[in-house]
Order: structure tokens, then C-alpha cells, then sequence
């Protein structure tokens, strides 16, 4: 499950983790693996997922002289 995206039919997320290194929503890590049969799940995947982090914007304002 790792490297896919999060689909909530098919994973549980217990976690969220701010990262740059994997893309916003995706799966970082598997807790638990999930099963599934026939293409019904039986049990869900138990991951933590990737977060963006908060991005602070700072602004620089610069003294114009007149």
C-alpha cells in the first residue's frame, strides 16, 4: 500500500505526517495490511498518510522613496 494514493475503501488512517517527500494524500507507511477477495475488502489497510505542510508565507515590504 505504500506509494499509493489513500482510498477510503480501502485504507484506515490512524496518522497524518507533514512531509515534502511524498505527495499530499498518499500513503507513507502500512500499519497493518489490509485483505481483500473478489475485489471486496475484508479487512482495510491501517496506514499514515502524507500531509503538506502548513507553508507560512512571509511577506517583505520594502520602504519606497518619493
Amino acid at each position: 500500500a505504500e506509494g499509493q494514493k489513500f482510498d477510503p475503501f480501502k485504507h484506515e488512517a490512524i496518522m497524518e505526517v507533514e512531509t515534502l517527500e511524498e505527495p499530499d494524500g498518499y500513503i507513507v507507511e502500512e500499519i497493518m495490511r489490509g485483505y481483500t477477495f473478489k475485489d471486496k475488502v475484508l479487512r482495510a489497510s491501517v496506514v499514515k498518510v502524507a500531509r503538506a505542510p502548513d507553508v507560512v508565507e512571509i511577506k517583505i515590504e520594502e520602504d519606497q522613496d518619493e
